[in-house]
């Protein structure tokens, strides 16, 4: 009987871990399924080996062991990989500040991006949120909203901000967030995300002039995913994932010393975003509509060091 003997059936990469490493949209299998399939042919193999004893006996046995894997391959890993696409993405490159709002108690926000963004909130008043708890913004009047102080890298041009909102409505102008987007501070006005004249409007201010880019009011009394995206030319409006509109920016984004603000402008009363934010975050790049997709139904992401990678996978299981 001959012995038994072992069939190459794939390669292993040479770096396999930095192929992991790599933002880029793959279908990744279970760890272990290329272990399992090996051990499968494997033992048909060695099985039919016993019964097998002659040359010819020896090559029908690879046949069918290379049949078997065929066979398995067809069936289980091509489906497996239409159906189940798994794309790999580091979010945390390029985020600068993340607000989960989750505190549910006190006077701060803390930053999970690790940068040090933490928020101040003048007046909080906490409510359930998309995922955890959020923070409530009484619309016109009212002195909620949160304080970043400034610092060189909320100074961005290239940039995506997203968030969840819950809004009251939408009379007026309802700040959700800016960096002395109406000139309410000391500074240069820079960028901001509000309503105003019955629409929402993304406003870039750049060394070139103002960018005004706007488009449908989102639902009132549900949770809306919206943001916005700047690739140093073109920026983008998202609604729930997708985008809704898009326009040109003329030059690198005015620098200021002004605080961030989410809920309000600078030292504008009447600029205060009514209904509910929570899940704030801000990147110092543009990212891809498939990432935007991606995060949307993916609360606190990363953690409090900016450093876990994320999938879609992650995102059936989220909380």
């Amino acid at each position: 009987m001959p012995a038994y003997i072992s069939l190459p059936l794939s390669k292993t990469p040479s770096n396999p871990q930095k192929s992991a490493k790599t933002p880029q949209a793959k279908h990744l299998l279970p760890k272990y399924f290329n272990f399992s399939l090996t051990v499968f042919v494997k033992t048909c193999y060695n099985v039919l080996c016993m019964f097998y004893t002659s040359e010819a006996d020896m090559k029908n046995a690879i046949l069918t062991s290379k049949l078997a894997l065929y066979v398995i391959v067809v069936l289980f890993v091509v489906p497996l990989m239409v159906f189940t696409p798994i794309v790999s993405a580091d979010f945390s490159d390029g985020l600068i500040l993340h607000h989960a709002y989750d505190e549910g108690q006190g006077s701060l926000a803390a930053d999970l991006s690790g940068n040090g963004h933490d928020g101040e909130i003048s007046n909080p008043e906490w409510v359930d949120g998309k995922f955890g708890k959020a923070l409530k913004f009484g619309g016109e009047g009212s002195d909620v909203f949160v304080t970043v102080e400034s610092s060189p890298i909320l100074n961005v041009n290239e940039c995506t901000f997203m968030a969840w909102i819950n809004a009251d409505h939408w009379n007026g102008t309802r700040q959700l967030v800016g960096k002395s987007v109406h000139g309410g501070c000391n500074g240069r006005t820079q960028y901001g995300l509000f309503s105003e004249g019955g629409v929402f409007k993304l406003r870039f201010e750049t060394e070139s002039g103002r960018a005004d880019i706007s488009t449908d009011l989102p639902p009132v009394g549900e949770w809306v995913h919206v943001g916005f995206t700047n690739d140093g030319s073109t920026a983008k409006i998202y609604v729930n994932g997708e985008v809704v509109e898009e326009g040109a920016v003329p030059g690198t984004l005015n620098a200021n010393d002004d605080p961030w603000r989410i809920g309000q402008d600078c030292e504008r009363l009447n600029y205060v975003f009514a209904g509910s934010i929570d899940e704030v975050r801000l990147w110092n790049r543009a990212l891809s509509a498939e990432d935007i997709a991606a995060l949307k139904d993916l609360p606190t992401a990363v953690d409090a060091q900016a450093k876990l990678t994320t999938t879609w996978g992650d995102i059936k299981t989220a909380r």
